[in-house]
């Protein structure tokens, strides 16, 4: 056995080996070369540069003949030492920096996470709940660099634009709002004044996600809200299939809110609901709360995991909705402008207690310059104007919802908002309209129970007054307090204003991102702003 650099005098040695036979590894290509060549392969050592270079062994330096009489380096020509570290770029130091030169550490990194939420109601609807989950989506995508997609349903406000034109047979329409992808859901747009119609205006939406869940992109995280209350099965269903987090943003607790319908009572039903929710609750990543009373509520009586739980209030913009004059348009146009308003704004459902509103009203209808305006719609609207119509309450006055770009108008145009829920649901449902009321610096009367986040955000800021709920009498004296003391009023309204930047739109939403990013496995994609280390 002949070794490396050894040969055998009576074999021909060639020049050299043909590029193919050179593998950089020392051995010979492994096609039938011949006899001569099998024998070749231990006398003619290959080049290995890289492995030599790897162990650190070195040629001696060649030395020219004019270099011969140059004097020697003290210095060996390799130095024994670590390898070579590769350290990235953002993290070394700039060209030129001095010894004492202050670092600035790179910028805040954001973390690029898709996003699929799951609800009926988005844009172009005007329900709050549609509402809230447009400026959520679109600021993620907008301020935090998010990957977002909407699995929706056609909005219920009649628009022949954005999914209100789909034909009957498509199932899913696709659109792009705002940086937003929308898969728009098919399915019927009953009024919802009807429990048969709201119960057809779900199960439609339901099928249609249905198909429309399969076209989504694997997402990071899947978000459900309650629009309709069993569309978290759905949307659970989707995170498992494509391998994401999970999270249930309770909007509303089920069945108890579906008890509030007052043309449809189920035991099988509420049964159903109830075992949904508890079902959700327990296989979410993680769950959002609208307030500590609704938290209090899914853990006492639903069984959720405290830790599993975060509370995420809603908010209001703060610079698109601030405090203004009366006399503004929507005053003046519809003879509000010197009058004492007290108004409610938004759904007009069957939660809210309305009826209460106009007793109070027929109590104070001798009062000048005092008036009731209610705006919005809902499931109670047109029952509430028949009723007011029958008793000639001529001090209540009825208005559509207005667009974004009049809401201040709207909210400018009151002196004093309520606030009611009917007794015993405080928790299952959140009020989101106050804070749309603290952005626009106006006080309220919360006609809700003590432990309503309503409640405690008027006894804390000291921006509201409590009325029993359910209570005529009460609310009516706390209306006419106000309408006396002008001054108090308007000092309410300051500290409303003050309030309100706790529950901002951007801290909100922020609240939101931090804790999508916070869950195992979700941030795995990093975009830096910038990627250069700054002195």
């Amino acid at each position: 056995m002949l070794g490396d650099g050894q040969r055998d005098a009576r074999i021909p040695v060639r020049g050299r080996l043909r590029r193919g036979d050179r593998a950089g590894v020392g051995t010979v290509r492994s096609t039938r070369t011949g006899e001569h060549r099998r024998r070749l392969r231990n006398q003619h050592p290959r080049a290995r540069g890289a492995h030599r270079r790897a162990h650190r062994f070195f040629r001696a330096a060649r030395v020219r003949s004019h270099q011969a009489g140059w004097a020697a380096s003290t210095e060996p020509r390799h130095v024994a030492g670590p390898g070579r570290i590769w350290v990235p770029r953002r993290d070394r130091l700039p060209r030129g920096a001095a010894p004492y030169d202050r670092l600035v550490s790179n910028p805040e990194i954001s973390i690029r996470v898709r996003i699929c939420f799951f609800n009926r109601s988005y844009w172009p609807d005007v329900a709050a709940t549609g509402q809230l989950l447009t400026e959520l989506a679109e600021d993620l995508v907008a301020s935090h660099g998010c990957e977002v997609s909407v699995v929706a349903g056609r909005p219920l406000t009649g628009s022949t634009g954005a999914g209100g034109g789909m034909p009957w047979w498509r199932l899913v329409g696709r659109e792009t709002h705002n940086g937003v992808r929308i898969l728009r859901a098919n399915g019927t747009r009953l009024r919802p004044r009807r429990f048969a119609g709201r119960a057809l205006n779900y199960v439609s939406y339901f099928l249609s996600a249905a198909v429309a869940s399969l076209a989504v992109k694997k997402p990071d995280i899947v978000v459900s809200l309650t629009d309709p209350p069993i569309v978290g099965l759905l949307a659970l269903w989707t995170a498992r299939r494509t391998g994401a987090k999970f999270v249930f943003l309770c909007e509303d607790i089920f069945p108890e809110v579906a008890v509030l319908l007052e043309d449809f009572h189920n035991d099988a039903v509420n049964r159903t609901l109830d075992r949904v929710n508890r079902y959700l609750l327990a296989h979410a990543d993680a769950v959002v709360a609208l307030g500590e009373r609704m938290q209090r509520r899914l853990v006492e009586e639903k069984g959720a995991d405290p830790r599993t739980i975060s509370i995420v209030h809603n908010w209001a913009d703060c610079e698109a909705i601030a405090p203004a004059s009366k006399d503004n348009a929507f005053a003046r146009a519809h003879g509000l402008a010197g009058q004492f308003v007290v108004m409610h704004s938004g759904n007009i459902g069957l939660s809210q207690n309305l009826d209460v509103v106009l007793d109070a009203a027929g109590r104070l209808r001798d009062r000048p310059n005092l008036v009731f305006a209610f705006v919005g719609d809902g499931a109670r609207r047109q029952a509430l104007e028949t009723s007011a119509a029958s008793r000639g309450l001529d001090n209540v006055r009825f208005f559509p919802y207005q667009p974004k770009d009049r809401l201040d108008d709207s909210f400018a145009t009151a002196d004093v908002f309520i606030v009611s829920l009917k007794p015993g649901i405080e928790g299952y449902i959140v009020p989101s309209k106050v804070y749309g009321i603290l952005a626009a610096g106006r006080p309220f009367i919360a006609a809700v129970d003590p432990s309503c986040e309503a409640a405690a955000i008027a006894r804390e800021h000291r921006c509201g007054v409590l009325a029993t709920p359910g209570d005529a009498d009460a609310l009516a004296a706390r209306v006419l307090a106000l309408y006396e003391n002008r001054a108090e009023t308007d000092a309410m309204g300051r500290r409303a204003r003050e309030a309100a930047w706790q529950f901002d739109r951007r801290r909100a939403v922020k609240a939101y991102h931090d804790l999508f990013v916070s869950l195992p496995g979700v941030a795995r994609v990093n975009s830096p702003v910038s990627r250069e280390a700054r002195v």
